[in-house]
């Protein structure tokens, strides 16, 4: 559930970033997704994905503050992570760190379009 919303959550970044009516055509993945959805039907299918998700991932208990817990050393040199005595980060977690970014950025853009409405 969780590889599937944070797919979506790309798709959907990756249609917001195409500009309608610039004269050139999409790029080909957005091109390819449009070509079975509309923008608005994949819209739909977000949030309700990352819901599911969230929920599924609370379910884990325990689990998910250890075995899954949301940290990603992907981008840490291995020398930092010997220091600092991280270990590799399991597919688990790494999942976990894509999951909880695509909620956080959909969050932002749900409390920036608040606060600019309430402006």
């Amino acid at each position: 559930m969780a590889l599937r919303a944070v797919a979506l959550h790309k798709i959907d970044r990756l249609l917001a970033s195409v500009r309608a009516g610039d004269g050139e055509p999409p790029n080909p993945q957005a091109q390819w997704v449009l070509s079975t959805t509309t923008r608005a039907e994949l819209a739909k299918k977000v949030e309700p994905a990352l819901r599911q998700a969230t929920q599924a991932w609370g379910s884990l208990g325990e689990a998910r503050l250890s075995e899954a817990k949301p940290y990603s050393t992907a981008n840490m040199p291995a020398p930092n992570m010997m220091i600092l005595g991280f270990p590799e980060a399991t597919a688990l977690q790494e999942t976990s760190w894509f999951l909880n970014n695509a909620i956080q950025e959909r969050a932002g853009k749900t409390a920036a379009g608040r606060s600019k409405a309430s402006r």
